[in-house]
């Protein structure tokens, strides 16, 4: 993908998060169907927490250090990195401290972390395709991936969580939590 296309890509799926905080009140946002699914507010923390500190702290890595050059991408890996897009399955994992994001505090709190979040990430996009390293970091199942790959990863999580919200925003309006 290129530079411009995927800046605009990134535009697009953070303006979409942004905006559609307007649609949530305090309680909305931190209401949860049951005790093991997450609130939207949740949704936005895991988003948040997770691209500073999983996803640019390894692109970080990829610019900075040369290193796994010789590693690549795991057929898993090279599949989402071809469609541009994660399979449409829910992934589920067991309630725990070091993965449950928190609740936040209020749509005030996450609006600000959300928009300074998408001033660094468009900046970063700018380093990354910018750049001429060509370090790769390990995912845990896509293998080894270089930093454009990586700024893509995080464009295509959020688009991936979008289905999780559309879900809660149905249950939010009194439909049923699938």
């Amino acid at each position: 993908m290129t530079k411009s296309a995927m800046l605009a890509a990134m535009t697009e799926v953070l303006d979409l998060w942004l905006a559609a905080l307007d649609q949530y009140s305090e309680e909305t946002f931190v209401r949860k169907p049951n005790d093991e699914d997450w609130s939207i507010g949740q949704v936005y923390q895991h988003l948040v927490l997770g691209t500073r500190v999983y996803h640019m702290r390894n692109i970080a890595s990829c610019l900075n250090n040369p290193q796994y050059t010789d590693k690549l991408p795991t057929d898993d890996g090279l599949k989402v990195l071809t469609s541009g897009e994660f399979p449409p399955v829910k992934i589920r994992i067991a309630p725990s401290p070091q993965y449950t994001p928190p609740q936040p505090e209020g749509v005030a709190q996450v609006r600000e972390q959300l928009t300074a979040l998408s001033a660094d990430l468009l900046a970063l996009g700018e380093q990354v395709y910018d750049s001429e390293s060509k370090g790769r970091m390990a995912h845990m199942r896509f293998g080894f991936l270089n930093a454009s790959e990586w700024y893509h990863l995080i464009e295509m999580h959020f688009r991936h969580h979008l289905r999780q919200k559309e879900n809660l925003d149905q249950w939010l309006a009194g439909g049923v939590y699938a």
